[in-house]
């Protein structure tokens, strides 16, 4: 079992990379947020918000980075003093999608935990997450299995069950970075086109 990064009862702060997605199927790379969504609901952890992050980079002198990769991540989580991060990626094989999460120390730059998971089509792309989001509170992050359960909510319910539109909504928060505001409430306003629930 991965130790927790973080001492006894400490709320562990983490920050989640942008999502590698290798599929080429666009409406999957704003997942990133999503697993961000489903860790928020832990009462152990603290997620850095993508904003948080990107302020951090313009501190570091670095307003330039427009995504947040690996390596912009572990810097960022040295600079903020974050105990943890998650990199995800995704890939597909034939018809089969397989989402590898992976919780890195960024300190030691040192493996806590590792997980896959797969599915044969795009629909149980929530699943997964929501899977892979409940191994690691468990594996790395040593929460009890009754919490677990009581602050998990499905990520759909949360945000909303169509990727597209969480796709453009992510998109806004990306353009809202680069204070491109009109640009941004585009995207929104083709998010909520899409979810017509997803307003809030």
């Amino acid at each position: 079992e991965a130790r927790s990064p973080a001492g006894p009862g400490e709320r562990i702060r983490i920050a989640v990379a942008d999502v590698i997605n290798e599929t080429k199927e666009e409406n999957l790379n704003g997942l990133s947020g999503l697993f961000m969504t489903a860790f928020e609901q832990s009462p152990s952890l603290t997620v850095l918000t993508r904003s948080s992050m990107f302020d951090a980079l313009r501190k570091m002198g670095r307003s330039d980075v427009e995504a947040i990769d690996e390596q912009a991540a572990k810097d960022i989580c040295n600079y903020a003093g974050v105990n943890a991060l998650l990199t995800v990626s995704i890939r597909k094989l034939g018809q089969r999608y397989i989402m590898d999460l992976k919780v890195l120390d960024p300190q030691k730059d040192e493996h806590l935990f590792a997980a896959v998971e797969e599915s044969p089509d795009q629909d149980q792309i929530y699943s997964m997450i929501n899977k892979l989001t409940v191994k690691a509170r468990r594996e790395t992050f040593g929460e009890a299995e009754d919490q677990i359960l009581q602050t998990s909510r499905n990520v759909a319910e949360l945000t909303t069950g169509n990727l597209d539109a969480y796709q453009h909504y992510f998109q806004g928060l990306q353009l809202i970075q680069s204070l491109r505001w009109d640009d941004a409430e585009q995207e929104f306003q083709r998010a909520v086109a899409l979810d017509t629930t997803f307003a809030l």
